[in-house]
């Protein structure tokens, strides 16, 4: 019996030892190991696909599926496949939504001008420039309590906001970037909330549409205009004195424009088809702009992304956000 006992009692000590070990050896929660980072390889291509989502480049580029979690859509999965040529990166992304969502837009109703109800579809992808924490803990290295910022002085992120409505459809995705509170971000932010979230130095590839005193738009659809193009100088005119629409009319409350400076980096195509988004997006490895992360072959960058559906992007909890991933760049 005496040996039985010390035989449960040795036992029972290495167990514990074991859990000890295995204890001290969990990573911490925010910090995913090295081995599980999912990682999308840029292999280098000798003819780049452009804009063309169909384009033969994309068949042998490995795709690398991307989880967000949370917000008003849920789990969604994001698969991404990415080249470059050695000037350009091209990436593409695809997702699952529900409903094309393009509701930014004025109606006329019985009472006059209204704003539809809703938003817009949205996919942002933050690469780091010059933020530790971020290449451990994607988007929570970010603070969204508040708005979007960066914890420290001197660091950095660049966001890619692609909007559906807002240009993303018709060849812009806008550049924005995340700074500290510290370096210019704006304390009062949105709507009264602090906020490091900026635009790219530079001219966006939209403006307001707005009459004076914001209760209308300035301007509507020519009438030869295609409503599912572009609502640009081509296809608006200044809304008549006597304009009388139709119960239902519907314009853009942004116009496009073709954007500028840094802010203009990042051009785009998209599609809606089968319950899916397809986005590609274009931008040089190297822009020359500080606002912007540098891709260098042989080398990676730490990235993360989240989509909106049919949503502003004003407190963080109403997206659907990836842990951090890799993007490595072949030579």
């Amino acid at each position: 019996m005496k040996r039985i006992a010390a035989a449960l009692i040795l036992t029972a000590g290495i167990s514990a030892l074991v859990a000890l070990a295995q204890e001290a050896e969990t990573p911490d929660a925010k910090e995913q190991p090295k081995s599980t980072i999912p990682t999308v390889v840029v292999g280098r291509v000798a003819e780049a696909p452009g804009l063309d989502a169909a384009h033969a480049a994309w068949d042998n580029a490995g795709e690398t599926s991307i989880m967000t979690r949370g917000g008003l859509i849920g789990n969604t999965a994001v698969a991404f496949r990415a080249v470059h040529d050695g000037e350009h990166v091209y990436i593409r992304a695809v997702w699952a939504d529900k409903t094309e969502s393009l509701n930014r837009s004025w109606q006329w109703t019985e009472d006059g001008w209204a704003k539809v109800k809703g938003n817009e579809d949205r996919l942002s992808i933050v690469f780091n420039i010059s933020t530790p924490d971020f290449d451990k803990e994607g988007c929570d290295a970010m603070c969204h309590v508040d708005m979007l910022y960066t914890p420290g002085a001197g660091q950095k992120l660049d966001m890619w906001h692609w909007k559906a409505q807002r240009g993303g459809k018709f060849g812009f995705t806008d550049e924005q970037a995340v700074i500290s509170l510290e370096d210019g971000g704006n304390p009062n932010g949105q709507k009264g909330r602090k906020s490091g979230r900026i635009n790219d130095a530079g001219r966006g590839g939209y403006s307001d549409n707005a009459a004076e005193g914001g209760k209308g738009p300035a301007f509507v659809w020519t009438e030869d205009a295609d409503q599912n193009g572009p609502f640009n100088a081509e296809t608006t005119r200044a809304i008549p004195e006597d304009f009388k629409p139709a119960a239902g009319y519907t314009v853009p409350r942004e116009r496009l424009r073709e954007a500028q400076g840094s802010r203009g980096d990042v051009s785009s195509s998209a599609a809606y088809a089968d319950g899916k988004w397809t986005v590609v997006m274009k931008r040089k490895l190297n822009t020359g702009h500080t606002d912007d992360a540098e891709f260098k072959p042989g080398s990676s960058t730490s990235f993360a992304a989240a989509v909106f559906d049919n949503t502003d992007a004003n407190a963080g909890n109403e997206h659907s956000k990836s842990a951090v991933a890799l993007m490595q760049f072949e030579k």
